[in-house]
């Protein structure tokens, strides 16, 4: 914002035999440079004349009073005193800054998973696929080969999901699990995969390959397909590892095509209650075993928050990467 001074014109004029006098330093004692006084101004007019009292300009003058252009120059002033002129900032004005000292200020910045404002949450990021050998593992019992379920079963150790601590687990033949606070309740077996977040169940889940899958042998005398787990290490640095072993697709399966066979699985890490999901076999002939129809994330309890990698979309999911929930 630029400043200008006014610059103020001292004239004296005799009009009708009277002194008029303005513009600080101007004097009606022949010269003096006394400064100016608060005496009232004595200024008249011959009648006639339409300069107005207290103006700087001589009559018949066509430049306006308080302008500081020569009279009978063409030139527009700089500022006309008396005229409303809009400044770059008028001072007490309320003028709206680009950044407010003391203001509330939101950055750019996007979250880049859903509930990052609400629930507790996770990061998610890619390592390298290295399934673990359950030459150890713990095979379960599910109630149906095609859309069963595990019994809720006591983990291993106390794991923290969604900021909530949880005891035990339950496996679906669907390619998902459930975490638990108790041994009570009821493990879903929905086939239908949706994406996240959703209120539709199932809820509380790791979805690590969430598809209409059934055992290999279709309607098995004996199973084939397996879930099973194993604990790795020791405290506090344990890993808990669940597994579903040669799984195939039922859509395939029962127009009778069992090439799609799966096998992969989730770890639970014990007191950083990281999550990764590995796939260690994923083969066939359509791109379903790639993931064209299934769900793979996490959700919370209620459904309302959750990080999706993928819903339906083939190339989703391969052996040579593994991706890893990070809670923050």
């Amino acid at each position: 914002m630029k400043l200008r001074w006014i610059r103020w014109i001292a004239l004296s004029t005799v009009l009708g035999g009277v002194v008029v006098a303005c513009g600080p330093g101007a004097t009606t004692d022949g010269g003096s440079d006394a400064p100016r006084t608060d005496t009232p101004r004595t200024d008249t007019v011959t009648p006639g004349n339409d300069v107005q009292p207290g103006s700087d300009v001589q009559p018949g003058s066509d430049v306006q009073p308080g302008s500081d252009v020569q009279p009978g120059s063409d030139a527009q002033p700089d500022v006309v005193v008396g005229v409303d002129v809009q400044p770059d900032v008028v001072i007490g004005m309320d003028v709206q800054p680009d950044v407010v000292i003391g203001a509330d200020v939101v950055p750019d910045v996007r979250p880049d998973v859903v509930g990052d404002a609400g629930p507790p949450t996770y990061t998610e990021t890619t390592t390298t696929g290295a399934c673990d050998t359950m030459t150890a593992a713990t095979t379960l019992a599910v109630d149906d080969p095609d859309d069963g379920t595990t019994p809720i079963t006591a983990l291993p150790f106390t794991f923290t999901y969604f900021g909530v601590a949880h005891t035990h687990y339950s496996m679906a033949t669907n390619g998902f699990a459930q975490l638990w606070t108790s041994a009570a309740g009821t493990p879903e077996l929905t086939y239908v995969n949706s994406t996240i977040p959703s209120t539709t169940s199932p809820n509380n889940v790791m979805m690590v390959f969430y598809d209409d899958l059934i055992d290999v042998d279709v309607i098995p005398a004996t199973p084939v397909s397996t879930v099973r787990v194993q604990t790795f290490g020791t405290a506090p640095n344990r890993r808990f590892v669940m597994e579903w072993n040669n799984w195939t697709i039922t859509t395939y399966a029962m127009a009778g095509n069992l090439m799609e066979r799966l096998t992969f699985q989730a770890k639970l890490f014990e007191t950083t209650n990281v999550i990764e999901y590995h796939y260690c076999s994923m083969t066939g002939t359509t791109m379903t075993h790639t993931g064209s129809g299934a769900t793979v994330g996490v959700e919370n309890a209620a459904g309302t928050a959750g990080v999706l990698h993928s819903f339906n979309m083939a190339g989703s999911v391969a052996p040579a990467t593994a991706l890893r929930y990070t809670p923050r």
